[in-house]
């Protein structure tokens, strides 16, 4: 199946995401002829287990946008990239754990009020992607530290934006790391962003990482403005990795 219509690829920094409309996705995938192009067996009895419409919808969104990251993976590295059902996704531990596919590297899935995003690459990776919406003071104290709250009430008048690109970068720095948002949570501390896209950070002295965790301190993050939504990647760097090789 060729790349479809309905998804699109963005650059953040080193990486690229792509996008799939989660609507015309479930519509054109609605005749499970066509879904056994896109979904494995197993996949397939996954999908078929979901309860609830809505759910059913942004899962398979999600899994195509998925398998489209990893097959443009394996083809910018140079090797052959199978049909996107021979191209398994599914979760670490269980419906709610982080997925993970038998292709080498790392996926990281997000989706939010009609689109799905996705990335893969060598090495560890986390999306998120966040329709434009406002904070209230109590929810911002659980993911920003006073810093934080500082900077961003002085400079959102302007930038509106600035509360949901600090959610997502929390959050895809948490799907790097392999945790939980409960346990990430305030995390490293965000200072603003460049006009290139890239997300400035500091780890605060009282969320240092441990020392064998030290090398989340040289990760990058990158976010972008996309319609009425942001999105945000953060990781460590596929470019260094392939330059190391």
């Amino acid at each position: 199946m060729s790349q479809m219509r309905w998804a699109r690829n963005v650059r953040l920094g080193d990486w690229t995401v792509t996008l799939v409309d989660v609507r015309v996705t479930a519509k054109s995938l609605a005749d499970e002829k066509r879904r056994r192009a896109v979904l494995s067996p197993q996949e397939a009895e996954t999908y078929n287990a979901l309860r609830f419409e809505k759910r059913r919808r942004e899962w398979l969104a999600g899994r195509l946008a998925a398998k489209l990251a990893l097959r443009r993976r394996l083809r910018a590295s140079g090797g052959t990239a199978p049909p996107l059902a021979r191209i398994g996704v599914s979760n670490r531990d269980g419906a709610s754990g982080p997925p993970v596919s038998p292709i080498a590297g790392v996926v990281s899935i997000s989706h939010s009020h009609g689109l799905a995003a996705a990335v893969a690459g060598p090495t560890p990776v986390g999306v998120d992607i966040e329709r434009l919406r406002p904070f209230s003071a109590s929810l911002r104290t659980v993911f920003l530290n006073d810093a934080e709250r500082a900077w961003l009430g002085r400079a959102e008048a302007e930038q509106p934006e600035l509360p949901t690109l600090g959610w997502a970068f929390k959050e895809a720095f948490c799907k790097a790391r392999l945790i939980g948002i409960q346990d990430g949570l305030p995390g490293p501390e965000w200072r603003g962003w460049d006009d290139n896209g890239r997300l400035l950070w500091r780890w605060p002295q009282e969320a240092a990482p441990r020392k064998k965790d030290a090398i989340f301190a040289n990760w990058q993050a990158h976010g972008r403005l996309i319609d009425d939504y942001a999105v945000v990647v953060v990781g460590a760097s596929p470019k260094r990795k392939s330059e190391r090789a």
